[in-house]
């Protein structure tokens, strides 16, 4: 009996961390119940289970009885068993490199998202932080094939998922933010178009909300620049 055979991800009623997993997922053609939270006191009663919900933590990932948090382990733990985690030690790291700076950039975002001031300093984080960060990603990206494919090669793995989902949220909020960028921009396409994932976003399946929108001062989608 295989890990897959009953798989379950128990999140919030949003995007947020549960996304890339979604779309690991789908990409990877396995089925899954998506269970999506949405009211506080039912959450309250369910982290009292911290067999299931260790740390007290969401997204978990319920795979035929062994439940799983921390969205990095749970993509790690599905990009292991499909192949979404390179063909060599070398490919195996650079996931891994490229999945650690997709969260470095992921936990700048969601800074100032959440922060006080969440339009003004998400506006300051598009112009200055994020720019900086994704000039790095740019590079390597131009290392694996001139960029005609993915990280790693030809083959997508969960790291290239990850990195998407990211993009997708930036692009949301600046639409020319990969202008500089036009391998990533050409990067984004190619994942989008990955047909389980073009498939899953087409039949609308995506939660409304990116982030907690009780939670974050951000109040638009995207952002106007002057």
């Amino acid at each position: 009996m295989s890990e897959f055979d009953k798989v379950t991800l128990t999140y919030f009623g949003l995007q947020g961390r549960a996304e890339a997993i979604r779309l690991l997922l789908e990409d990877a053609g396995i089925q899954y119940d998506d269970v999506r939270i949405t009211d506080k006191e039912q959450w309250l009663e369910l982290k009292k289970d911290t067999d299931r919900f260790r740390f007290g933590q969401m997204p978990m990932v319920d795979f035929n009885g062994f439940c799983v948090v921390q969205s990095a382990t749970i993509m790690r733990f599905i990009a292991s068993r499909k192949g979404y985690y390179g063909a060599t030690p070398q490919e195996h790291v650079l996931v891994d490199m490229v999945a650690d700076g997709t969260e470095d950039l992921q936990k700048l975002y969601l800074r100032a998202v959440y922060s006080d001031d969440g339009e003004s300093a998400t506006k300051a984080f598009l112009k200055n932080e994020a720019p900086v960060k994704l000039e790095y990603f740019e590079k390597i990206l131009s290392k694996a094939n001139g960029g005609a494919a993915y990280f790693t090669g030809p083959k997508a793995t969960f790291a290239d998922i990850f990195f998407f989902d990211l993009l997708d949220r930036l692009t949301t909020l600046h639409p020319n933010i990969l202008d500089p960028f036009p391998l990533l921009k050409v990067f984004k396409t190619r994942v989008a178009e990955r047909p389980n994932i073009k498939k899953y976003h087409e039949a609308n399946k995506r939660p409304q909300f990116v982030n907690n929108p009780f939670a974050t001062k951000l109040g638009a989608e995207r952002i106007v620049f002057d």
